[in-house]
Parts: C-alpha cells; sequence; structure tokens
C-alpha cells in the first residue's frame, strides 16, 4: 500500500454566512428508508441544498 502524503494548503477565502438548517427525517420506511436529512435555506426562505446521510 502505498503511503500518501497530503500537503496542506491554507484556505483562499473564508465567508461568515447566515443560514438556516433543518434537520428532518426523510423516507417512508418501504420504498426509501427512514433517514436523518438535514436542509439549508437562505435568511429569506430559498431553499439552497439538501444533505442526505
Amino acid at each position: 500500500m502505498k503511503n500518501i502524503q497530503i500537503k496542506h494548503q491554507p484556505p483562499e477565502v473564508v465567508d461568515v454566512v447566515h443560514l438556516i438548517k433543518i434537520v428532518c427525517l426523510k423516507g417512508d420506511g418501504i420504498d426509501e428508508p427512514i433517514r436523518r436529512v438535514e436542509r439549508y435555506y437562505e435568511i429569506n426562505g430559498g431553499f439552497l441544498f439538501e444533505k442526505d446521510y
């Protein structure tokens, strides 16, 4: 097995952002497994993305 070295690089940009994060359950347990998801929205309510576990 090769030993891979990862060189640390400092971040190019760091921003402070204000988001709404909602954690909820998704799925019906039959066709889709029940799982936790995180949904992210803009402060004005616009949907951004969903993170599915």
